[in-house]
């Protein structure tokens, strides 16, 4: 492919969405047209809108093109390896096809097996790769990304040690995720504490069943507001039946919601991925832990233990109780938040945008 030396456009691609999200912002303010590339629906299979296309395709100067890929993991590809495959050589011919159409000067992934085949096609022309890599525990893909990336970027100091050269930029959030702005839909309930369950950007189908099987008694103790996501399972279409002035089922919260939730909770009960583990550092919210058990190299149980050893949280296990992890963290949740002072090198790795961008943009 010829390159074209004016073209200052850059390819960011999915995978991990809030450091791409924060790059995008950053790309805003230096006025450089952005390419995204990314999921148009869940992660889950279902029709529903993903959170990246929902904030995204509606930006200024940011060309959103769908795009999926095979997974080729324990859970997914056991299951149609076959169907796998196709989804992987759609992809190669598609990652091809946006590149050579749109010619950035530089293409910035954010791992996972959405942006391997679109790398491997901008090695193959000759576009020059980024990697930022949002976990302590980086997956097959993302290794292998690294192999032919110019610059490699991680948040977790654990990570580093996975790569043959990597710089340390921590985790960048966009603007909205650290503002604190009251959601319109939020009624305060002022005789209980706000605890906020969460389950990553999809939800979580193992922590919507652990919340409806305990309901009754949660919502006695406390105002719960709940990520439910849209799955397969109908979750949310099941559990919004249930909602009423202490208990608020929502299908996703916005980045800019996040803040004013994480800041007024008592606690929560949540994931330990990436984006989450450093959100719960930045607002010191103490936490009750559920790591995925499925997540790449186990990197949300690294997340956990991290919190966990801390004082600052607790992790979930299959044999224990809930409500006693619950009522032990809610009696105790000044002890828990106190420990966040120990945690302080994390709360500094939750950085602006602004400074992944000049290491991209750096000679």
């Amino acid at each position: 492919m010829k390159k074209n030396e004016d073209n200052r456009t850059i390819a960011v691609v999915g995978g991990h969405f809030s450091p791409a999200y924060a790059l995008i912002e950053a790309l805003q303010e230096q006025k450089i047209p952005v390419t995204f590339i990314g999921k148009t629906d869940s992660f889950t299979g279902i029709s529903s809108p993903s959170l990246e296309h929902r904030l995204i395709v509606h930006i200024p100067n940011v060309i959103f093109y769908p795009f999926d890929s095979g997974r080729f993991n324990t859970k997914t590809s056991n299951n149609n390896i076959g169907k796998q495959l196709i989804l992987f050589v759609r992809a190669i011919v598609k990652a091809w096809y946006i590149l050579h159409t749109t010619k950035p000067a530089k293409v910035v992934v954010f791992g996972g097996y959405l942006a391997f085949p679109v790398a491997l096609c901008a090695y193959i022309m000759g576009i020059p790769i980024y990697l930022h890599e949002q976990t302590a525990a980086p997956g097959k893909a993302t290794l292998f990304i690294a192999r032919i990336a110019k610059k490699i970027f991680v948040a977790f100091p654990q990570a580093k040690k996975h790569f043959q050269s990597a710089i340390i930029v921590g985790n960048p959030y966009h603007s909205e995720f650290l503002s604190v702005q009251k959601p319109t839909w939020y009624t305060h309930v002022p005789d209980k504490p706000l605890l906020l369950i969460m389950g990553g950007s999809s939800g979580s189908h193992q922590i919507n069943v652990l919340l409806e099987n305990n309901l009754t008694e949660l919502s006695k103790n406390y105002h719960i507001i709940h990520q439910v996501g849209m799955n397969e399972y109908g979750d949310y279409e099941r559990l919004k039946k249930h909602a009423n002035a202490r208990y608020i089922p929502v299908p996703f919260l916005l980045p800019n919601e996040h803040g004013f939730l994480f800041s007024h909770a008592a606690f929560a009960i949540t994931r330990a991925g990436a984006n989450t583990f450093f959100l719960l550092i930045h607002y010191a919210l103490p936490a009750v832990l559920v790591p995925l058990p499925f997540a790449s190299n186990d990197e949300q149980h690294i997340h956990a233990q991290i919190i966990a050893h801390a004082g600052a949280g607790t992790i979930l296990t299959p044999h224990d109780d809930i409500m006693q992890i619950v009522h032990n963290l809610a009696r105790n949740k000044h002890v828990f938040r106190r420990n966040f002072t120990k945690l302080n090198y994390y709360k500094n790795l939750v950085v602006p945008p602004q400074q992944l961008l000049h290491e991209i943009i750096a000679k």
